[in-house]
């Protein structure tokens, strides 16, 4: 089971991590290219990110049962350099849930920052490449509609990023030994 704690943290630094991006994408040039990394790699961002400060493990698969394989679990269990009791492996499995969960407040976070910016920047600088935020704006039940519907899809995209990652993860895992 999971410490909610690390989902706390998941969610915290998931929306951080959009609000520095839709702060980013507020620059015509890269507002496509910034969208897309929002929608698409921010579950390997946050895998690879919580990988780095140790708070994911890497964890055989439920299929390997050997001897050596549990001892080498007991040790990985038994070491304590995580601030947390119980640790987030990384699978597939993890990285399906935490891609979703990444991606829909990721998104959630970016529309926030960014879609209030650009209509100040729009309305004030008159700017073309942002007028569809101001056609967007026109009625605030397409806002809300988009931003959660944008989110979904982005917790689909992230959920798929964050099984590739997974899988990667656990296939080099396997690799090494």
């Amino acid at each position: 089971m999971v410490d909610r704690s690390l989902f706390k943290i998941i969610i915290i630094v998931s929306m951080l991590t959009s609000a520095i991006a839709g702060l980013l994408a507020i620059i015509p040039l890269f507002t496509n290219l910034i969208i897309c990394i929002v929608m698409f790699f921010l579950a390997p961002f946050i895998l690879i990110y919580f990988k780095n400060l140790n708070l994911l493990r890497l964890h055989p698969s439920k299929s390997q049962n050997n001897e050596r394989e549990q001892k080498e679990r007991q040790q990985i269990s038994n070491q304590s350099d995580s601030q947390y009791d119980s640790e987030l492996y990384i699978n597939t499995d993890q990285g399906i849930m935490i891609g979703g969960i990444s991606g829909f407040f990721g998104f959630i976070g970016f529309s926030v920052i960014f879609l209030p910016c650009a209509l100040l920047i729009d309305t004030i600088f008159k700017t073309a490449s942002l007028f569809w935020v101001k056609v967007l704006f026109q009625n605030y039940i397409f806002v809300m509609g988009g931003i959660f519907l944008g989110s979904l899809l982005s917790a689909l995209f992230n959920a798929f990023s964050g099984f590739l990652t997974g899988y990667f993860y656990q296939f080099i895992y396997t690799k090494k030994r």
